[in-house]
């Protein structure tokens, strides 16, 4: 039957299915950034994989306050995240008088793994010689948010040097910048007193503050 055609007819043919097929790509490639965001919202990636059930004991599961610096695709040690959860009176009541011994006996059961995401529950203040609180650079040698996140006091050489990058800002840099200064000041306040408690895990650093009814994830992969 293609015999039959004109040499015109097979050319208007063959841009026909040219762009049939061009549009279904451009179809495809709008596609993929909604599909995207469906699955991550669906499944819940960046720190909220690394939600343990151990919250389910202890907190109302309803988050206060998000600054949410993780991204859906992307390689490890670029995500970061900083949440905040409210905690019942009771439960407060309950790690105030217990302390330790209430949050070691935490639910272990992890999506059907016997495993605790976050273990050996210490009380506050955080000791300067604590290694797992640095171990991402930057140049903050306290026990603070900068030095949890590897953030910067200052412009680092290696930046200067780097021609792809040396147009960034220390805000451009900083997750910390991104944080309300009132949660800045306080988690802060918590890491340097008594009367709070934390643990390490996978994910980063949970702690819980009975005294002002909340819970801080600090994230970080």
């Amino acid at each position: 039957m293609l015999a039959t055609l004109s040499p015109i007819a097979l050319s208007y043919n063959g841009e026909q299915v040219l762009g049939f097929l061009k549009s279904k790509k451009i179809l495809v490639a709008l596609a993929i950034p909604f599909i995207c965001i469906a699955l991550y919202d669906l499944f819940g990636f960046g720190w909220k994989v690394y939600v343990p059930k151990e919250l389910k004991s202890f907190v109302s599961t309803k988050v206060i306050y998000e600054a949410d610096g993780t991204h859906f695709v992307g390689p490890r040690g670029i995500n970061e995240a900083f949440v905040v959860f409210s905690m019942s009176d009771q439960t407060a009541k309950s790690v105030q008088e217990q302390g330790l011994k209430y949050l070691e006996r935490l639910s272990t059961d992890y999506d059907g793994f016997k495993q605790s995401m976050f273990k050996d529950w210490q009380a506050t203040p955080v000791k300067d010689n604590q290694k797992k609180w640095r171990v991402r650079g930057g140049d903050c040698k306290d026990i603070s948010l900068c030095s949890f996140y590897g953030d910067y006091q200052s412009k680092p050489k290696w930046l200067e040097k780097n021609k792809a990058l040396k147009h960034r800002t220390l805000e451009d840099m900083n997750f910390v910048d991104d944080i309300e200064p009132e949660y800045v000041e306080l988690v802060h306040t918590l890491l340097r007193s008594p009367n709070s408690y934390f643990a390490f895990g996978e994910p980063g650093v949970l702690i819980v503050s009975p005294e002002h009814r909340k819970l801080f994830l600090l994230f970080r992969d």
